[in-house]
């Protein structure tokens, strides 16, 4: 005699010999369960066939690190860099792509761009008032909270150029510092993949 039956067995002498609406519990609990195991089957597979035909009919996109330089194909799209200042610090965020910089304790943040390519900017502060300001080439806009304001750039010289908050914003004010890094094209289009696939900066 199987188990099953044996406690099938038991139950049943167990309802008989106790309250009458006892009776046929068991049966009436084995009914249950087997249907709600068909509902769950039911809808584990309508979950597969919904993943499934997502997958069939998704767009057939490049992969990330592809994307992340498509502008680079033209010269009508510039790049689109996110600046947002904070006490004390700067966040880069390159639109469209996934890749952020940010200050960091003792680290100097990385402004990576192509060299003779405009770069679009749009700049804003988390906090109070900061400045984003270059010395070559010369340039400054005010990062007010709460205001985004848009502005375009092109670096025609590859190198290292310093960057800075030109505006006091409290004690560290000092601490604000970046450096816009310029880099030919091809450098600048492996940097973004490797740090789109998250071994950049």
């Amino acid at each position: 005699m199987i188990p099953e039956t044996k406690v099938r067995e038991a139950l049943h002498a167990l309802a008989a010999s106790g309250r009458p609406d006892e009776h046929g519990a068991y049966d009436r609990f084995l009914r249950r369960h087997a249907r709600r195991m068909r509902l769950e089957a039911a809808a584990g597979g309508l979950v597969v066939l919904v993943l499934l035909a997502l997958v069939a009919f998704a767009p057939r996109l490049p992969p990330l690190a592809d994307r992340t330089a498509g502008w680079l194909r033209s010269s009508q799209r510039p790049l689109t860099v996110e600046v947002t200042a904070y006490q004390w610090g700067w966040r880069f965020a390159y639109r469209d792509t996934g890749v952020r910089v940010a200050s960091r304790s003792g680290v100097v943040p990385e402004l990576v761009v192509p060299a003779g390519k405009p770069v679009r900017f749009t700049l804003t502060s988390a906090d109070v008032i900061h400045s984003f300001h270059l010395s070559d080439p010369p340039f400054e806009r005010a990062a007010v909270p709460g205001e985004t304001v848009a502005f375009e750039l092109r670096f025609d010289r590859v190198g290292a150029y310093p960057g800075r908050c030109a505006i006091y914003c409290g004690l560290p004010h000092t601490d604000m510092r970046f450096t816009v890094q310029v880099l030919p094209r091809d450098a600048f289009a492996r940097w973004l993949r490797a740090a789109s696939a998250g071994a950049g900066p």
